[in-house]
């Protein structure tokens, strides 16, 4: 769904989209569209590891993940452009 794309987390983590991944999309949440991934387990890391879904505002931008172990948004500081394959 989307090209391979490298995310500079806050937390001072990369994390890589590979474009092989697919995303459903999971729902909304007042930040924009949460998207799971399928097949796999997508994770960020910060001081623990989490699950993580993307989150797309409706330009198609990741403005960050929803965490649903934790029912949690965490942002990005910028929002990230993903292009789709």
């Amino acid at each position: 769904m989307f090209e391979k794309t490298t995310i500079a987390l806050p937390t001072g983590f990369k994390r890589t989209i590979s474009k092989d991944t697919q995303w459903k999309k999971a729902g909304q949440i007042p930040q924009g569209t949460v998207y799971r991934a399928t097949g796999a387990i997508f994770t960020i890391e910060g001081r623990n590891v989490h699950e993580a879904y993307l989150v797309l505002d409706g330009n198609q931008a990741l403005v960050g993940f929803y965490l649903p172990g934790e029912s949690k948004f965490s942002k990005l500081t910028q929002p990230i452009q993903l292009r789709t394959n």
